[in-house]
C-alpha cells in the first residue's frame, strides 16, 4: 500500500526474489529492481521470476548502492537487513541518498532476540534492536511516518501467539514483549534543503 503508481522501486538484499515479484503483481510501480550480494540468490530469483518489463535482479553490495543513481527510487524495501551490516548509518546514509524527495523507506528487524544471556544467537547478526533503538537511528534520516510491531505466530518468541501486525503510537505506549519484529516506515524530506 506504500508503492504509488508509478513508483520506482528497489528492494535491497532481496534473497530470492519473492519480495519483488509480490510488490510487482501488487502495486502499479513503474519498475522493481533487487540488489542482493549472493550471486546464488540473483541467479535463483532471475530463474524463477525472470527478467520482465517492469522486474529485474543483480547482483551487488546492498549496502553500498554503488550503482544506484542519486535521487532515483520513490521506495526502498529492505527486511532483515540493517542487523547484519557492519555499519548501519552509512547504509541508511546511501538509501537517503538514492530516494527522490518524498520517497519512503520501509524496513524489518528483529526485536531484542537475544537469547538467555543476552546475545543475540544469530551469528549474522552484528546488531540487536528494540523500537527505541530501531526508531532513534531511521530518525537520523527520514521523517518516521509509522511503526509497526509484527508477531509470526507460531515463531521464536511468540509461538503461543497469533499471526499480526499492529500499528504502533510512535510517541504513546507500546508492548516491546510482544514484537517479534519492528516495520518501520520513513519518508526522505520532500522539501529540498535550504
Amino acid at each position: 500500500r506504500y508503492i504509488r503508481p508509478r513508483d520506482r522501486v528497489l528492494d535491497l538484499a532481496c534473497g530470492l526474489g519473492y519480495g519483488c515479484e509480490t510488490m510487482y503483481r501488487g502495486s502499479n510501480a513503474i519498475s522493481v529492481k533487487g540488489l542482493d550480494n549472493s550471486a546464488f540468490a540473483i541467479s535463483y530469483a532471475q530463474s524463477v521470476y525472470g527478467e520482465q518489463e517492469r522486474i529485474s535482479f543483480k547482483r551487488e553490495d546492498a549496502s553500498s548502492l554503488s550503482s544506484s543513481p542519486i535521487g532515483h527510487y520513490d521506495l526502498i524495501a529492505s527486511f532483515e537487513t540493517i542487523e547484519h551490516l557492519e555499519n548501519p548509518e552509512l547504509f541508511l546514509k546511501n538509501c537517503l541518498n538514492t530516494l527522490t524527495p518524498g520517497g519512503r523507506f520501509v524496513c524489518s528487524v528483529p526485536n531484542l532476540w537475544v537469547d538467555d544471556d543476552g546475545n543475540d544467537p544469530n551469528p549474522h547478526h552484528l546488531h540487536v534492536f528494540d523500537f527505541e533503538r530501531i526508531k532513534d537511528l531511521v530518525e537520523k534520516y527520514f521523517i518516521v511516518e509509522q511503526i509497526f510491531s509484527q508477531k509470526a505466530g507460531g515463531g521464536l518468541i511468540s509461538s503461543h501467539k497469533e499471526t499480526s501486525i499492529v500499528e504502533v503510537e510512535l510517541n504513546g505506549e507500546y508492548e516491546q514483549a510482544d514484537a517479534e519484529w519492528w516495520i518501520v516506515i520513513g519518508m526522505k524530506d520532500p522539501l529540498p534543503e535550504s
